[in-house]
């Protein structure tokens, strides 16, 4: 089994446990909330050691935002190969970032630490872009046969 094969597998574990536990956690809300609800009109106490209090909404974590981590990634890759087809040298992360968002203005909306973050992901462990140096990246033979595919 290839490693990229265990980390791809690893990561679909990963998501469909942080689902589990998500839905646990609704479901932990849902039954304080009931409690709450049936210990006032009943008027009992709770235990002190019994919490009900509710977790607030939290903001939208990574786990949420994973499918539109592919989209950009995919979209930063083919920018890249663009370009170093072009260009046949390293490919600072900005000249990649500027491509992508011309030809995808919804990227514009996107912060560039998000952006940069993704470059790097492509690096280790997917090894679609090789790090030539801080900053700069070529893509790696991998990633341009792919994309003839």
């Amino acid at each position: 089994m290839s490693l990229e094969r265990v980390i791809e597998e690893q990561r679909q574990i990963i998501a469909f446990k942080e689902k589990q536990i998500e839905k646990l956690r609704d479901e932990l809300n849902d039954l304080k909330l009931l409690l709450q609800s049936v210990t006032r009109e009943w008027s009992v106490q709770v235990p002190a050691t019994i919490s009900l209090r509710v977790e607030e909404e939290r903001p939208e974590r990574w786990s949420d935002k994973s499918p539109k981590f592919d989209a950009m990634r995919s979209q930063l890759l083919e920018s890249a190969i663009l370009l170093a087809k072009n260009r046949n040298e390293p490919l600072h992360q900005s000249e990649i970032i500027d491509a992508a968002k011309r030809k995808y203005p919804y990227l514009k909306a996107v912060d560039e630490s998000t952006l940069t973050a993704r470059i790097r992901e492509m690096c280790e462990p997917m090894g679609l872009l090789n790090r030539i140096k801080p900053g700069y990246y070529f893509p790696s033979k991998r990633a341009i046969e792919g994309e003839a595919h």
